[in-house]
């Protein structure tokens, strides 16, 4: 849909008006990673086309869309699967990617399943009521999980071992601890090196090399 309710497209035509609105707003919303409060701005209504949507039935939408798409992955997903999970920290908040490794027309694909901050300290105990938690919006469970692709970390050692599967080391991971490794016998002039670089950030000291 291109627009809302002006689209004389053939399949649009058989759409009502209601939900080409509300389809519109999600995707502007979602696709431009918009706050939901979006589509109450005085300056948005003043300048879109769009009928006029509060907040709460934006969210209301959103939510059965949701569901709709976990049914859609859950139907798609094989019984059996694989996992990669990795985590980030921005501005001191941790979140946790994970997704399902399915094949399809010949290919390997991955689906997103979640991506949410992780607030408990128990790091172990958390990914894995984390993953039990998740699993269940798709009809699986974590039994169904036959390995996981994730840093070789003490942690994620840990939640393979809580969840009886094997631990797929991510290879960049092992390819920085075979860096570590590598250098580790020219840790003296790499100390030098970097005393050097931290000196030359003065542009005086680093006109000199000119």
């Amino acid at each position: 849909m291109l627009a809302s309710g002006t689209n004389n497209a053939t399949l649009v035509s058989f759409i009502d008006q209601k939900s080409q609105t509300v389809f519109c707003w999600i995707d502007w919303i979602t696709a431009c990673n918009l706050p939901f409060s979006w589509c109450e701005d005085s300056t948005v209504t003043k300048y879109t086309t769009f009928a006029r949507i509060s907040t709460e039935t934006l969210l209301n939408y959103a939510t059965l869309v949701v569901r709709e798409v976990e049914i859609d992955v859950g139907l798609a997903i094989p019984v059996i699967i694989g996992i990669v999970f990795d985590g980030c920290t921005f501005k001191s908040e941790h979140f946790l990617a994970v997704f399902a490794v399915v094949g399809h027309d010949g290919r390997v694909d991955k689906v997103l399943l979640a991506f949410t901050p992780l607030i408990d300290d128990d790091a172990t105990d958390h990914t894995v009521t984390f993953l039990k938690g998740i699993f269940h919006y798709f009809n699986r469970d974590v039994t169904d999980i036959i390995y996981m692709v994730a840093d070789n970390c003490a942690v994620n050692r840990k939640v393979a071992d809580v969840l009886e599967v094997r631990l797929v080391g991510c290879a960049f991971h092992r390819l920085n601890l075979a860096a570590q490794l590598f250098i580790a016998d020219h840790a003296s002039l790499l100390d030098k090196l970097q005393s050097l670089m931290r000196k030359l950030r003065n542009l005086n000291q680093a006109a000199k090399l000119r």
